[in-house]
């Protein structure tokens, strides 16, 4: 018998044991309050010693190596994946796909609303683009009536930052155009074309009237804020310094001139009549003698007080359009009787002045020939000419511009294949002609010539690029 009671208990433990590594409870017969033994045993709560569920979990459902449910379920996705046989809710399906590709960085799916809104974006600036560009066309070939339409149906459907800022570039240069064709014209010149140094300089504001009424400009009344402020002349003067030394010097400031004095009496102007304003700058603001020439543009507005002219809207600024006076040295008089020739002399004599100073007076017939010139100067003539001669080619660029690039270039092109030695000389006065900024390697400029320079309608630039016409010399 006692051998049957000792079997018996051997045999009871080592069930409670396996049902404890198995994860099944044994209810012991006295009260139910556990189940299983040692780390096996549950409370009431269905929870072992450690505090750990069924599924090996705590009260706050983390496992044993702290992730929590979401984290397992997350992982247990990749072993059972919508697809292998196991059904899956297809909302939970693509929650556990847009997870899985966050989690191992894969981009997420972007947002279809911000897709539209983009290309709604680039719908509406290539609208305002072709807006712009059909305005500009129009305005380029004269029809300011449509160009004026294009601009205004545009400017009513709030066009964005940049095309708002062209649309009404376009309209006041339209606006510009009406005004001086239908209203007021003004224009600048000198008494004299040209001066010497230590003169003052004499110059004629002429106000125009090409409209079918008359014009009246009003003097400035009243004061404090029920005063009227009276129309002025804001004259901007541009000067530039050309000499033998060094690259071109710029100065700008600018002129008030009032048109009708504070108690005068109104100026009426009739149709097709025109007020004539002298103004007189001092010789100081002239500027001292230099070795080579200035050039004074003067332009500016005028800024309307009072003007009466049959507008239903006040009439603003008008352009006034840029004259230009040259300052020379004295004795300039047989330099300018002829130009061709006195350079010629002065890459013979190595005088830097003179061959700079001719450039001035050159007419359009002898712009190429002056170029054939230059370009041998800075080949084989003294290099005390070069910045003289550089010089001198952007002068005759600037009375050049819009003509054609072929003639004028051309010399420079084959000066350069032949003294390699002074290439580099040769190709500075190339690239001023131009505008175009490359190394001084013939090659180059070779490609260049082949691509761009020798093409029927390459014509010379100005100095931002622009194919508009050149300065006030003859051409």
């Amino acid at each position: 018998m006692r051998w049957l009671l000792l079997l018996a208990v051997v045999a009871t433990c080592l069930g409670c044991t396996a049902d404890a590594r198995s994860g099944r409870g044994y209810r012991g017969p006295a009260d139910g309050a556990f189940e299983g033994t040692e780390a096996g045993r549950r409370d009431s709560a269905g929870r072992d010693s450690a505090g750990r569920d069924s599924a090996g979990r705590d009260s706050a459902g983390r496992d044993s190596a702290g992730r929590d449910a979401a984290a397992g379920d997350a992982a247990a996705g990749d072993a059972a994946a919508p697809g292998d046989g196991v059904e899956v809710d297809s909302a939970e399906a693509e929650a556990v796909v847009a997870e899985r590709q966050v989690v191992r960085g894969a981009p997420a799916r972007e947002d279809p609303s911000r897709r539209i809104r983009r290309r709604v974006d680039e719908d509406q600036e290539a609208f305002f683009r072709r807006k712009v560009e059909a305005a500009r066309a129009a305005a380029d070939g004269g029809a300011d009536g449509a160009a004026l339409e294009i601009v205004d149906g545009a400017l009513a459907l709030s066009p964005p930052t940049d095309a708002l800022e062209r649309l009404k570039a376009i309209k006041a240069e339209l606006r510009t155009r009406r005004l001086e064709g239908e209203v007021l014209r003004v224009d600048v010149r000198g008494v004299r074309e040209y001066v010497t140094f230590a003169e003052p300089l004499d110059l004629v504001v002429r106000i125009r009237n090409v409209g079918t009424g008359d014009v009246v400009i009003s003097p400035p009344t009243g004061s404090g804020k029920a005063a009227l402020s009276g129309s002025t002349l804001m004259l901007t003067v541009r000067r530039r310094d050309v000499d033998v030394y060094a690259a071109e010097l710029e100065r700008t400031w600018n002129k008030i001139v009032p048109l009708v004095e504070s108690g005068a009496d109104d100026v009426r102007i009739p149709p097709e009549g025109a007020l004539e304003v002298r103004v007189r700058v001092p010789a100081d603001d002239v500027g001292a003698p230099i070795s080579g020439l200035r050039v004074l543009e003067v332009g500016g507005d005028l800024r309307a007080g009072k003007i009466e002219a049959g507008l239903s809207k006040p009439l603003g600024r008008v352009r006034i359009r840029t004259g230009r006076v040259v300052v020379v040295p004295g004795n300039f008089e047989p330099l300018a009787a002829d130009p061709l020739g006195s350079m010629r002399k002065a890459v013979t004599s190595v005088a830097p002045v003179h061959l700079l100073v001719a450039s001035e007076f050159l007419a359009p017939r002898e712009r190429a020939s002056a170029c054939a010139l230059l370009a041998e100067a800075l080949a084989t003539a003294s290099p005390d000419l070069e910045t003289a001669a550089v010089n001198a080619i952007r002068h005759v660029r600037r009375a050049a511009v819009g003509t054609s690039l072929r003639p004028l270039a051309e010399p420079f092109l084959r000066a350069a294949r032949s003294h390699p030695e002074r290439a580099e000389a040769v190709l500075e006065g190339l690239a001023a002609l131009t505008g175009v900024t490359l190394a001084p390697d013939p090659r180059l400029w070779d490609d260049w010539w082949k691509r761009e320079g020798e093409a029927p309608d390459a014509v010379v630039p100005s100095d931002d690029g622009a194919r508009g016409p050149g300065d006030d010399r003859a051409r």
